[in-house]
């Protein structure tokens, strides 16, 4: 994100973007574990795709990788059904 933009998104919401961005994942987090695991759709894989490119962007590396092959057997799963 550029820096003004990044300027007026931490003046206009009252917050830093890290904080911001901590708490919408946490948000994301709650609302996934209403998600039944044996329940494999596409929101499902994208939620879990996000999910892996936001560790990844946090430099949270190995959980990235991990969330990844998640992604991965969720998607095949969706094939299969297919």
């Amino acid at each position: 994100m550029p820096p003004s933009l990044k300027n007026i998104l931490e003046f206009e919401l009252a917050t830093k973007a890290q904080d911001l961005t901590e708490r919408l994942f946490r948000a994301a987090e709650r609302l996934r574990s209403t998600f039944r695991p044996e329940d494999t759709n596409l929101t499902r894989v994208q939620d879990l795709f996000l999910k892996a490119a936001w560790l990844k962007a946090e430099s949270l590396l190995v959980q990235s990788w991990h969330t990844l092959g998640m992604v991965i057997r969720e998607a095949q799963e969706i094939g299969a059904m297919i």
